[in-house]
């Protein structure tokens, strides 16, 4: 998970991981999802970016931008854009909100641990 400490100009220190504000010079920090989900009160979401997710997923996307907890408000041609680039199988019945799940999951696999 791609996270900012919730307090913009503060550090934090989860573990081994030193987490800063989203008004510090040194970016977001990627965590384990397990760890991001125990300290999801002191954590934000930080913005995925095509660069980020290319380096993530060692594949080519298209410009994009968005948040984890942003993907189910992205329209249906971006998820189908997403699920090619991360070469997740689905379907064309499949709803947003299936298709948003399986992209969730395919980033916290790639997260490391």
């Amino acid at each position: 998970m791609l996270v900012y400490a919730k307090n913009p100009q503060g550090l934090l220190r989860i573990g081994q991981y030193r987490i800063y504000g989203i008004d510090m010079v040194q970016g977001p920090t990627e965590v384990p999802f397990e760890v991001y989900n125990a300290n999801q009160e002191i954590l934000e979401h930080a913005t995925y970016r095509e660069g980020y997710l290319r380096k993530l997923f060692q594949r080519h996307f298209p410009e994009v931008a968005f948040r984890y907890d942003e993907l189910r408000y992205l329209p249906d041609t971006t998820l189908d854009t997403l699920c090619q680039c991360m070469e997740l199988r689905y379907e064309n019945d499949w709803t947003s909100k299936h298709k948003v799940e399986v992209i969730k999951q395919a980033i916290r696999n790639a997260s490391p641990s």
